[in-house]
């Protein structure tokens, strides 16, 4: 797998939460390049999924909200870089 879209549009509530279940680590994805995330609600669903995924060069997230502190914004987009 080298691409993975997951979305928590009202079209598919709770399927990123859902996919973590069933795969609970990115970690087997080993050729995953590219992570698209639409309607993620959550800062700390992000971060780590980032974090299990250090070979990503694509990054989409689209309709996304994080509410948090400016640190932990910070983080995030050193986490990203």
């Amino acid at each position: 797998i080298h691409a993975l879209a997951l979305s928590d549009e009202d079209d598919n509530p709770q399927q990123i939460h859902r996919f973590r279940i069933f795969y609970p680590t990115l970690n087997q994805f080993t050729n995953l390049h590219t992570l698209s995330l639409n309607h993620l609600r959550t800062s700390e669903m992000i971060a780590g999924l980032l974090l299990e995924c250090p070979q990503l060069t694509h990054l989409r997230l689209t309709g996304c909200y994080f509410g948090c502190q400016q640190e932990d914004l910070n983080h995030f987009i050193n986490t990203i870089w």
